[in-house]
């Protein structure tokens, strides 16, 4: 497994790091059958909380949550196709979240792919990002997201969630 990778400032301190953990990553050491079952979904949030714990952030007043999953999961709450307008600034309950943890790991990947708003590149690793994202709102003690459909990059860059509104 690569290293964790930090980013130091000029005077040599650690600012940020990262941890190999994503929700390929997940799936590929721990996701065997689909539906998935209980215990491969335990050990993988063990693995996950276990990784973490090099975070030293434990609270946060606010959230946005950016790439695959998230917007996933607002499309298939909002039983949508991929709409950047329906999906930028939506918000994402951790309650939701939870409740897509439990009927997607449920199921096949096979009945993933005909579950309105869930790409069909993403049917087979949505459980453990979703998974991913209940255990940063729990870390930080947020009851959910916001979502941005333009990415990270764009989240920087202004505190609006909606490039060229002028807000």
């Amino acid at each position: 497994m690569p290293a964790k990778k930090r980013k130091k400032n000029s005077e040599g301190k650690v600012e940020g790091q990262s941890v190999d953990l994503g929700c390929v990553r997940l799936t590929e050491l721990f996701i065997k059958d689909n539906p998935i079952a209980p215990d491969e979904i335990q050990r993988l949030r063990d693995y996950a909380l276990q990784k973490m714990k090099v975070y030293k952030v434990r609270s946060a007043h606010e959230a946005i949550a950016v790439a695959g999953t998230p917007v996933a999961l607002v499309c298939v709450e909002k039983g949508i196709d991929f709409d950047a307008d329906q999906v930028n600034g939506a918000y994402l309950s951790l309650a939701v979240i939870k409740k897509w943890i439990k009927t997607l790991s449920e199921m096949s990947v096979e009945q993933r792919l005909k579950v309105k708003g869930l790409d069909g590149g993403r049917a087979d690793v949505i459980v453990a990002g979703a998974i991913l994202l209940e255990l940063v709102a729990e870390m930080l003690g947020i009851e959910g997201y916001t979502v941005s459909a333009y990415g990270a990059r764009s989240c920087s860059r202004s505190r609006t969630l909606n490039p060229g509104s002028g807000d």
